[in-house]
């Protein structure tokens, strides 16, 4: 996958651009995407930066990481729409109830 390259996906614009770390960490990439609706008025690109992946030793498996994160939350906002906020805090009241 070659960086800063930009994929249509389910209505949305997907670019992947993971970040290295720090210059003198060999193993230290970040997987970092933006998504955006694919249309000439939409707002500004969502950052999708994997919560439970701080980093890992090469730029192409940071690059694959970030675009499925992006894809998942593209299908994410197909399955629940503009309600995905909402979903989420029922889910999250669900989870600590129990």
């Amino acid at each position: 996958m070659d960086a800063r390259q930009e994929f249509h996906y389910g209505g949305y614009k997907i670019r992947v651009k993971s970040e290295k770390v720090r210059a003198d960490n060999p193993g230290g990439w970040r997987p970092v995407a933006e998504v955006w609706m694919d249309s000439p008025d939409s707002p500004s690109a969502t950052p999708i930066v994997p919560a439970n992946i701080r980093m890992v030793s090469t730029k192409e498996e940071a690059d694959s990481i970030a675009w499925r994160a992006a894809r998942s939350w593209v299908e994410k906002r197909e399955l629940f729409g503009e309600h995905l906020s909402e979903a989420a805090r029922i889910l999250r009241e669900w989870v600590t109830r129990r």
